[in-house]
């Protein structure tokens, strides 16, 4: 039985809860579980003599190692209360081994799952996480039920693991936080210098515009004074030649007049 909005990859159990008891622990949920395999106590018994040790003292180690393979599994993802028709269940990983049947079917449907999601193999991607970390669990899940040993030293793998990919997520997303806090910053630098840019230019224009204004002011005073000139000149040229006339007119005049 899987949880609500699960892929179907982590076997689950669903335990009935009566509202007038409180939540069963995990020592009693195990001990229901050992009442179940009371038909094999007989076989159990002629072992446990053989091995020379009593049956009290078998069934309380079983009984250890059952609450130690629960505090494992509810290490992995801790049971939850649910509701359902109006009754109270403890959703809780399951107790029960996994048979080849189930490691093929789990196999099948992984393979569906990464399939229906449209995961991507390559780069990152929060659903193949998402399914990976479902996949480790439910192997966690049946490698601590058939050795607690390897399913404690697992989980501690799994946590090391995870807080090594969060670590390296906080680094990414500090990274990419500085990434962008870099890029807004050099796009605002960047609009700041073309905008000097653009007052600079037009300040250049200005002074361009200026330049040709005061050069054809320039030109203008000098062509004016050029003509001035030549008027002046003209002018004066006029006044000597007209006196040069005089001069003539009087000296002749002036030899008419005195005698040879």
């Amino acid at each position: 039985m899987t949880a609500l909005n699960e892929p179907g990859i982590i076997k689950y159990e669903e335990i009935f809860l009566p509202d007038e008891e409180p939540v069963p622990s995990t020592s009693k949920e195990d001990d229901v579980e050992e009442s179940s395999e009371s038909d094999s106590e007989d076989d159990d018994d002629l072992t446990y003599e053989i091995c020379g040790a009593s049956t009290d003292q078998l069934n309380r180690a079983e009984k250890i190692r059952s609450e130690t393979i629960g505090r494992i599994l509810d290490s992995i993802l801790p049971p939850r209360k649910i509701r359902n028709d109006g009754k109270t269940y403890l959703l809780r990983l399951s107790r029960e081994p996994a048979t080849r049947d189930h490691v093929s079917e789990l196999s099948q449907r992984f393979e569906e799952v990464l399939k229906e999601r449209q995961v991507r193999m390559n780069g990152f991607c929060p659903i193949r996480r998402e399914i990976y970390d479902l996949l480790f669990d439910e192997l966690i899940r049946q490698s601590g039920i058939h050795c607690p040993e390897r399913g404690s030293f697992l989980l501690r793998v799994r946590d090391e693991f995870r807080m090594s990919l969060d670590a390296q997520q906080k680094l990414f997303d500090s990274g990419v936080e500085f990434g962008g806090r870099k890029a807004l910053e050099g796009e605002i630098e960047r609009r700041t210098v073309e905008i000097q840019c653009n007052q600079l230019r037009e300040e250049v224009e200005a002074a361009e515009k200026s330049v040709s204004d005061l050069r054809a002011m320039m030109e203008a005073e000098e062509t004016e004074s050029q003509m001035r000139m030549e008027a002046r000149e003209a002018k004066h040229r006029e006044r000597i030649e007209f006196l040069t006339k005089l001069n003539k007119q009087l000296e002749d005049q002036i030899s008419y007049i005195r005698p040879g």
